[in-house]
């Protein structure tokens, strides 16, 4: 099983992670510069992968490793 990044704005596509606790991480290391402070960066930490996906406009979906390897 594979996670597959999705940006709904067309941009970033085709990433794909080993877990969705990966994906989670890697959108909080991508979107930390996009808070206005370090309060803010610290409250993005605490949010769940659907509330980083609904804020920032990403989803997700899981495939199997083969797939993975087409994208």
């Amino acid at each position: 099983m594979k996670i597959l990044r999705i940006d709904n704005q067309g941009a970033f596509n085709n990433s794909v992670y080993n877990s969705k606790k990966e994906l989670r991480e890697a959108l909080i290391d991508l979107h930390q510069t996009d808070m206005a402070n370090d309060e803010d960066r610290k409250a993005l930490k605490k949010w769940s992968l659907n509330e980083i996906c609904e804020m920032f406009d990403w989803d997700y979906e899981i495939i199997t490793d083969k797939q993975a390897e087409l994208e």
